[in-house]
Parts: structure tokens; sequence; C-alpha cells
């Protein structure tokens, strides 16, 4: 389906490079189906969708109902990313009904076009580097923990230790990069998933999973 890309930190001339590090040979050009793209340093004012004033209280903008309306233009809708969701957010973060107001017009949306609503967030400095609890990773998620607990559910992505970077990009044949090589959980979830940690590395701009090593079969 086609895809709703709201983008608050690159503009169009950078989104464009990033696409074509993914896509090299335009193999996208062949697809049924558009990205669309709303980037915020090309508009003539800042979007927020949250905000939180003197006037109206903690509320959903004018602006966020109008791109709500305006997804009706965009037939067989398959998904909208907010990234990331803080540039987006004129309110405290850290509080809670922040975090639940966010959800209900994310459901909002997802109910209104069957389609997937996808927040981009960042982790606190400390959660960076991944660590040996998924429930950590959870926490390292900033702002509000409602932010998680409305959510149906939420992948957390971090660094691997520099040592384990290292020896990974060895054993792939792939120049060190400390950026290169990361860990992937799910955090939370509504339904049965798998919560194992994966490890990921960037090969010409795309995360692969690593497959674990097949185990040593010994013969009776």
């Amino acid at each position: 389906g086609n895809v709703l890309m709201m983008v608050a930190e690159d503009d169009y001339s950078e989104i464009h490079k990033r696409i074509h590090l993914l896509d090299p040979n335009n193999t996208r050009k062949d697809s049924l189906y558009d990205v669309f793209i709303l980037s915020v340093p090309e508009l003539d004012k800042p979007l927020t969708l949250i905000k939180d004033d003197g006037v109206n209280g903690l509320h959903i903008t004018d602006d966020a109902y109008e791109i709500i309306e305006g997804l009706s233009a965009i037939p067989d809708l398959a998904m909208v990313c907010i990234d990331p969701l803080q540039a987006f957010i004129q309110a405290n973060t850290n509080d809670n009904m922040v975090g639940q107001l966010y959800s209900q017009m994310a459901q909002m949306i997802a109910s209104r076009y069957d389609t997937a609503v996808i927040g981009v967030h960042h982790l606190t400095k400390g959660g960076l580097e991944s660590q040996a609890d998924i429930m950590q990773w959870r926490a390292s998620i900033r702002g509000a923990s409602s932010f998680v607990d409305s959510s149906r559910w939420c992948i957390s992505a971090s660094l691997c230790d520099e040592e384990s970077g290292r020896q990974i990009c060895l054993e792939q044949g792939e120049e060190y990069d400390r950026m290169k090589v990361v860990r992937v959980a799910m955090v939370k979830s509504n339904s049965e998933s798998d919560m194992n940690v994966k490890t990921m590395i960037r090969k010409n701009g795309i995360l692969q999973i690593l497959q674990p090593k097949d185990e040593i079969k010994w013969e009776n």
C-alpha cells in the first residue's frame, strides 16, 4: 500500500539521498504504490500535532485534524510514520497525559483508515547501548511511560558494545563502524510476539538480521 512519512529533521534533498542509498537501481519506480513525504523543513511554519498552551490546554491541534482529514486523499494507505515524535509535540513529553493523547490520535488514524501508525521516538542517553534486560531497554525510551503503555507494540534498537561490534563486522567481512551493528528487540506487545533480542548489521544502508549460527550436531 501507500505510505505517508512525516519527517521533521530532513529536507527533500536529504530524504532523496537516503532513498537512493536504499534503492540505487530505482526499482521503486516499478512499484504500484508510492511513499508520500511531508517534510517540516520545507514548510512555511513548524508543524505541531499535540500542543499544551494557556488558551486551549493540552489538545490535538487543528493542523493535526487537517492532516487526518487529508489522509482520505491517499488510496490504499498502509502506513503513516511520524519521525520523530518529539518534534511534533509542543508539550511536556514526560507527562503521561501527553503520551495518552498522542496514542489516542494515532489510534484514530489507524481505525479510520485501517492503517499502521508508527512513531519514531528517541532513547535516553543511557539507552544508546543495548542492555542485558529488555525491560531496561523499555525503561530507556525517553519521556512518559504512557508512550509505551498505550501503544500496541514497541520495538527498541540500540548499539551493541564495541567489542562485539568489531567481532561481528570482522565475521561479516565489513569495515568496522560504531554505528553499523545494533541490537533490536520487541519490548512491548499486546499480542504474542517474539521478544528475543536480534542482532542486525547495516549493509549498503539497510539493516539486515543476522541469523544465529547453526548448532553443531554431534554424531553418536
